[in-house]
Order: structure tokens, then C-alpha cells, then sequence
């Protein structure tokens, strides 16, 4: 992503780097998978809550809200440090945040961090910019592959957000 000092403009940018990833998605997703939705979620300026960038759908999904049960949890995944969380049959397990039932009416689902590393950092660590999800409407379907085309993405629009960022603080 090129260095665009023009705040609407490297929103704009930022907007088209997602739609280019949802799409890369749905490319390279198993076609196992069948109909997914795949997305690309932002940290809010807070750091509190995650807003819907892109998605594969015209309509895109709610934002995780500041102080919502989800959007903690969300928040404690982004934290963790781990790679990738994924849910095969969300009639067997789910995140405890959603209760009892699926509200979304997808049958599995993965997220992984939009993380690159933290320029203000001595040691490596990485600073999460949000994440990537993608949505399945049937059970187990994901392969090790699939998990492997998230993260990639989820690597690369990283880098797009780190520039933004880093835009944005040198402007």
C-alpha cells in the first residue's frame, strides 16, 4: 500500500486491500467449504470494538460492539497471541458468548489476527490491527489448507493496516 497522506483517500485504499483479500478467499478457499462469507474486521480507533471493513457479502455483518459479552471475547482471541480459532460444528461447540444458540445461521466458522509487528516495540512483538473470519454454512469442512489461506491473508492485509497506521501517526 503505497504512502497516501490523504486520510479518505488511504481509508479508500484500505477498503479495496479488503475487498482484494474477501475475494482472495473465496478463490482460494476448498471448495469443501461451500458457500462462505469471508471478512475482514478493523480494531475501532478505541481499541474496543471491531467494525466490518470488507466482507464477500453486500450486506456485512453487525460490528462488535465496546462492552459486549462477543466482542470481549473477540478482543481476549486478538490478545492471546494464538494463530487461529476455529470451530468445526457450532452445534457442538461455540464461542460462550453466543449462549445457546447461532444466531448467524453459518454452521462453522475461523477468525484469524490481522497482526504485523509493532514498530514501537524492541522485541518482535505484534500489534493486532483486527482480524480475518470466515463463515461456512455447512459443518467441517475446513482443511489445514484453508487454515493456511487465512492466515496468508490475514499476514497480508496486516501490512496494509501497519502502513496505514503508520501513515496516519506520521501525517
Amino acid at each position: 500500500m503505497p504512502y497516501i497522506a490523504d486520510e479518505a483517500k488511504r481509508d479508500t485504499h484500505l477498503h479495496l486491500v479488503a475487498k482484494y483479500a474477501v475475494d482472495a478467499i473465496g478463490a482460494l478457499i476448498s471448495p469443501a467449504a461451500g458457500d462462505v462469507r469471508a471478512n475482514v474486521f478493523g480494531l475501532t480507533q478505541t481499541r474496543d470494538g471491531l467494525v466490518c471493513v470488507e466482507s464477500s457479502r453486500k450486506k456485512k455483518p453487525s460490528p462488535f460492539l465496546a462492552g459486549e459479552a462477543e466482542t470481549r471475547e473477540a478482543l481476549e482471541f486478538l490478545s492471546s497471541g494464538e494463530r487461529i480459532v476455529l470451530y468445526h460444528d457450532l452445534s457442538k461447540s461455540r464461542p460462550a458468548s453466543w449462549g445457546r444458540q447461532n444466531q448467524t445461521g453459518y454452521k462453522s466458522f475461523m477468525s484469524v489476527p490481522i497482526a504485523a509487528p509493532d514498530p514501537d516495540s524492541h522485541d518482535g512483538e505484534l500489534k493486532v490491527y483486527g482480524m480475518v473470519s470466515i463463515d461456512a454454512a455447512a459443518v467441517d469442512v475446513f482443511s489445514t489448507n484453508d487454515e493456511h489461506v487465512a492466515e496468508l491473508v490475514a499476514d497480508l492485509v496486516a501490512t496494509a493496516f501497519a502502513i496505514d497506521d503508520a501513515t496516519a501517526h506520521n501525517a
